[in-house]
């Protein structure tokens, strides 16, 4: 039997291509001001929030890893079992 996907998407389609005109991390959205004009600036920005995101899942994966080991959540240990 032959797959019935084996040339999708095809090399010609858009699919799941970006916006000649989109830049990551720049959605239009900025209601407080706090996006760079400067485009040196706003790479740094988005270099910072990359490097701030990935410490965040770091973090998170600890907190994961010490409730499998210890059995408890961290609220527990520092004696707050609600949170």
């Amino acid at each position: 039997p032959t797959a019935r996907f084996t040339n999708f998407p095809s090399e010609d389609s858009n699919f799941q291509q970006l916006k000649p005109d989109y830049v990551p991390g720049d959605l239009g959205f900025d209601p407080l001001g706090l996006a760079p004009d400067d485009a040196d600036d706003f790479r740094a920005m988005q270099e910072k929030e990359l490097s701030n995101g990935r410490l965040g899942m770091i973090a998170a994966a600890g907190f994961l890893a010490q409730e499998a080991v210890t059995g408890s959540t961290w609220g527990t240990y520092w004696g707050l079992p609600d949170f």
